[in-house]
C-alpha cells in the first residue's frame, strides 16, 4: 500500500454530495467519469487503494466487484459511489490527461462577451481586430470564480504552482489555435467584400472563447438627393461643353463669313 501513497498528499477527502455532482465538477464530470472508466490497470489500482484508506475495505471490494460492469454499461453505477470515486481520480490521470481537463475547465469559466462592429469594406481589418483583441484583453485581466480555482487545484492535487503553469499552457495553446480559426475567417470575410458590390451589407460572426464578435459590413449608398445634385451638375457640364463647342462652331462662321466678305470687296 505505501507504493501508492505518493501519488496523493496529505488532505482530507470529503465525498460531495450526489445532487451536487454536476455542480462539483463545472462541465467536466462526463470527461472525469470516462477517464475512471478507461484508467489502466496500475493507475485504477491506486484509486481503489486510496478509496479502501477513506470508505472501507467491503466498500472497496464492492467497486473492484463492480468495476467492469460499470465499464461496460452493464451494471448501474449509482451517483453517490461515482462521486466517491471522482474524487479520487485526478492524482491517476496522465499528465496529457490533466492538461486537457484544465483546458475545458478553463474554457467553461472563462468571462464570455459579445460585441457588435459595424465599418465600411475598407475599413474592417481595423476595426475588428481590436474587437478581438479586446475580448481576449478582458477575459485575461477577469479572475476565475473561487469554485473553478477550487477545482483546478482538485485537478493537481493542491498544487497552486502547477494549476498556474498549466493554465499558462492552456493560454498558449488555446492563442495558436485562435490564430488559425481567425486567419480562415478572415479569408471568408475577404471573400464576402469582394462581392459586397451585389448587396448593400454583410453579417459575419467570429466565435473564439472569450466571445463574439458580429460583424456588419455595410456599403454607404449615396442618398437620393446627392445622386439628384451628381445629375444636376453633370447635366450642367454637359450643357457647358455643349455650349463652348457651339461657340466655336459660331467663332469658325463668322471667320469664313469676314474672309469671304474681305476677298469680294477688296
Amino acid at each position: 500500500m505505501a507504493r501508492h501513497s505518493r501519488f496523493y498528499r496529505t488532505r482530507s477527502y470529503s465525498p460531495v454530495k450526489s445532487s451536487r455532482k454536476r455542480y462539483f465538477l463545472h462541465g467536466i464530470d462526463e470527461d472525469i467519469e470516462n477517464l475512471f472508466l478507461s484508467l489502466n490497470e496500475e493507475n485504477l489500482e491506486r484509486v481503489f487503494v486510496k478509496y479502501t484508506e477513506i470508505h472501507g475495505e467491503r466498500k472497496a471490494q464492492y467497486a473492484r466487484r463492480s468495476y467492469d460492469g460499470w465499464r461496460a454499461k452493464t451494471k448501474p453505477l449509482t451517483t453517490l459511489i461515482l462521486d466517491r470515486l471522482l474524487e479520487l481520480v485526478p492524482p491517476a490521470l496522465e499528465p496529457s490527461q490533466r492538461f486537457e481537463m484544465v483546458k475545458k475547465l478553463r474554457a467553461v469559466n472563462l468571462r464570455k462577451q459579445t460585441v457588435f462592429v459595424t465599418c465600411e469594406p475598407r475599413q474592417w481589418r481595423e476595426k475588428v481586430l481590436p474587437a478581438i483583441a479586446e475580448l481576449v484583453s478582458s477575459s485575461q485581466k477577469a479572475s476565475f470564480p473561487a469554485y473553478a480555482v477550487e477545482r483546478l487545484e482538485w485537478l493537481t492535487d493542491g498544487d497552486t504552482a502547477a494549476v498556474q503553469r498549466l493554465i499558462a499552457a492552456a493560454e498558449e495553446d488555446e492563442a495558436r489555435v485562435r490564430l488559425q480559426y481567425l486567419e480562415a475567417e478572415f479569408l471568408k470575410i475577404e471573400s464576402l467584400v469582394a462581392h459586397i458590390e451585389t448587396s448593400t451589407s454583410i453579417q459575419h460572426r467570429i466565435e473564439i472563447p472569450q466571445g463574439t464578435v458580429n460583424v456588419c459590413i455595410t456599403v454607404v449608398r449615396p442618398s437620393l438627393i446627392v445622386k439628384r445634385a451628381t445629375a444636376y451638375w453633370k447635366r450642367l457640364g454637359s450643357l457647358a461643353r455643349e455650349s463652348q463647342a457651339v461657340a466655336i462652331r459660331f467663332k469658325d462662321r463668322a471667320k469664313i463669313l469676314l474672309d469671304h466678305f474681305i476677298e469680294h470687296e477688296l
